[in-house]
């Protein structure tokens, strides 16, 4: 019996992992079998079971991991979909749940459709640095993209008299606006809700900016190996500020600072 149970432990393997992907039909997380690099979401869930002397038979954990290859590791619909998913699942589990960050935040884009072809109304055309008055469409390009449905414009007469398409909004494709906003909100509150049914930590391999700051921080443990955490960039703050006070994000969210 002795050895019939140690020749069990040697062929039990230390460490199972199996992928957990978005199941459209369930809105639940499902397991699948694929090769690395498959997925299309920049956001990667694990269910691991780890073997230890303490605990033969294995022990789970969930692993959400931002992938940087994809969209820079940012948040999108799909991406907050899949870790509040991945969370719930290891809330009705009673099992850790380990994230490992490297992001640059939401994810905020523009539609290249409007962006090419939209024109600026000067307040004077011979002086820019003046300012505008308003984004508008000339006329071969407003009917184009109301058919499209990509923007709302209304006729306007600007100061030198013209009659223009003034642009009043920009409808661009699911994910890459508010939404994924909305949807950052909904993953910082899943978080405070785990906070107090299981363990949560977060590991930062990577800059975690944004949403993916305030993670780290709604989590009951970080690891901070040494990118900075931060919710806007030295670039952005130095702007604002008018000079240039920050000259690395280290200086806002770096060890140093955050610990």
């Amino acid at each position: 019996v002795g050895w019939s149970m140690a020749r069990d432990q040697q062929e039990r393997p230390r460490l199972h992992a199996i992928e957990m992907i978005l199941d459209p039909e369930s809105e639940g997380l499902r397991e699948v079998s694929r090769p690395p690099g498959q997925n299309d979401v920049a956001m990667v869930c694990w269910k691991l079971t780890m073997s230890t002397p303490e605990y033969p038979d294995g022990r789970e954990i969930i692993l959400i991991i931002n992938d940087v290859t994809l969209q820079n590791g940012s948040f999108g619909v799909r991406e907050d979909e899949l870790f509040a998913r991945a969370t719930e699942f290891a809330q009705r589990r009673g099992i850790p749940r380990i994230f490992v960050a490297a992001n640059t935040g939401a994810r905020i884009g523009l539609v290249d459709q409007v962006r090419s072809k939209f024109r600026v109304q000067w307040k004077n055309a011979l002086n820019p640095s003046s300012g505008m008055e308003f984004l508008y469409l000339d006329e071969d390009t407003v009917d184009m993209l109301h058919q499209t449905k990509m923007a709302l414009t209304e006729e306007v007469t600007a100061s030198d008299g013209s009659k223009r398409h003034r642009l009043t909004a920009v409808i661009g494709p699911d994910g890459i606006g508010v939404e994924n906003l909305r949807g950052s909100g909904h993953i910082a509150g899943g978080t405070c809700r785990a906070y107090d049914d299981i363990f949560t930590l977060t590991f930062v391999s990577g800059t975690a900016v944004g949403i993916g700051a305030y993670l780290v921080r709604l989590g009951q443990r970080a690891i901070q190996k040494g990118p900075p955490i931060l919710l806007t960039g030295e670039a952005a703050l130095n702007k604002v500020l008018g000079k240039k006070v920050y000259s690395s994000n280290y200086q806002l969210g770096g060890t140093q600072i955050m610990y």
